[in-house]
């Protein structure tokens, strides 16, 4: 096999593009690519030149690694409700659905479906809280992108009205499955694992008669402490919930750090003073976990570090960056609940009035009367994001 053709091949497997797709992309035929990778062809110049450019583009552009906010909670020692909203989430009070609640001590909050601002009574210290979860944090940031800020923004508006962080989950996404969970999870009953975490939990399923697996879930630390680690196989979560087959789920893995209180208001200062999220978070996990293979010393802690590990922290020394997605779909919950329990009944209904002769259907939609929490909903489908900013 010549070096050219090596190279190719071994670009081309890491990158996981599949040698027929490979041969489409440069307009040769498969035979004529495994010739070329064998070595029993020689690649003229322009094809060799195609070539190389064709995976330095799939390089440059390989989704591997990425880190997302997945969660935020943020308290403020203010009543002020209205600049929250105007001045930290940038969003026009009257787009907001004000509500009662009792959560975490709250009495009423307003809320853009997974975007959320809790109040309390006059007096009570807990003052004001921001609450998103991770479907919020992607909702929250169409509204930076419209106004052109960043999450650094976020925060900066933040610390500017004495917020604190009580909660923050940053999310990576591995795409490229570095690690094998379920071998992890074997380190760590073998005691291939050092940490400062004393406790761990973890949670598996599958079926008995076909052996099908459901994924495994690592949890590092207590889940009840102000730090610990959740590390679970995301296709199968995904693959189950969406009902789809494993192989189309893109995220392979995902690691979690999920932090409370003064943990998640360092790890916050940490990353506006530096202005660096990958960096903060690989150094979280270097100093809390690695896992090793089992070694001749007796003391673990001289073992060497697993290769595949130490290949995950090292690309995401280099490969890790903040990302965004943001998504404009509010409401898909009460979407997908007409869908599955509503529409079925319409159609039934709408085929009688076929069969009938009559119009039921739309009379009962032209009788029907929208609650107040409805006609918000219907304000946000129509509405253009860049017109819900304050």
């Amino acid at each position: 096999m010549s070096d050219i053709g090596t190279s190719i091949k071994t670009t081309r497997k890491r990158l996981g593009i599949k040698a027929i797709d490979f041969a489409k992309e440069i307009g040769v035929t498969s035979s004529y690519l495994s010739m070329i990778e064998s070595g029993n062809r020689k690649i003229p110049d322009n094809l060799k030149e195609e070539m190389l450019d064709l995976l330095a583009y799939y390089d440059a552009n390989e989704k591997s690694l990425e880190c997302i906010y997945d969660y935020i909670r943020i308290s403020f020692p203010t009543h002020d409700v209205d600049s929250i909203l105007k001045d930290i989430l940038h969003i026009k009070k009257e787009f907001m659905y004000e509500t009662a609640t009792s959560q975490y001590g709250y009495v009423g909050m307003f809320k853009l479906d997974l975007i959320k601002c809790l109040y309390s009574e006059k007096g009570d210290d807990r003052g004001t809280l921001i609450e998103m979860s991770g479907k919020g944090c992607r909702q929250f940031e169409s509204y930076l992108q419209a106004r052109g800020k960043t999450w650094f923004d976020f925060f900066s508006d933040c610390e500017r009205f004495k917020g604190r962080c009580t909660r923050i989950d940053i999310a990576i996404n591995d795409y490229k499955s570095y690690v094998s969970i379920p071998t992890l999870l074997n380190k760590i009953f073998a005691g291939e694992c050092v940490s400062k975490f004393r406790a761990f939990d973890f949670m598996g399923s599958g079926l008995i008669d076909s052996g099908e697996k459901n994924g495994v879930s690592i949890y590092l630390g207590s889940k009840s402490s102000d730090f610990y680690l959740c590390l679970y196989q995301k296709d199968y979560e995904q693959a189950k919930k969406l009902n789809i087959p494993i192989e189309d789920v893109e995220i392979k893995n995902r690691y979690e750090l999920r932090l409370k209180n003064e943990r998640a208001q360092e790890l916050i200062r940490l990353i506006q003073e530096s202005g660096m999220v990958s960096e903060n978070v690989v150094a979280v996990l270097n100093n809390y976990v690695r896992f090793v293979d089992k070694g001749t010393q007796k003391a673990k802690k001289h073992w060497q570090v697993n290769k595949k590990w130490e290949n995950l922290i090292g690309e995401m020394g280099k490969k890790l960056k903040l990302t965004t997605e943001p998504t404009e779909d509010f409401y898909e919950k009460s979407e997908a609940w007409v869908e599955k329990s509503v529409a079925p009944t319409l159609k039934m209904i709408q085929l009688a009035d076929e069969e009938l002769n009559r119009d039921k259907l739309n009379e009962m939609i032209n009788n029907a009367e929208m609650s107040e929490e409805q006609e918000h909903k219907m304000m946000i489908y129509v509405s253009k994001v860049e017109d819900m900013i304050a």
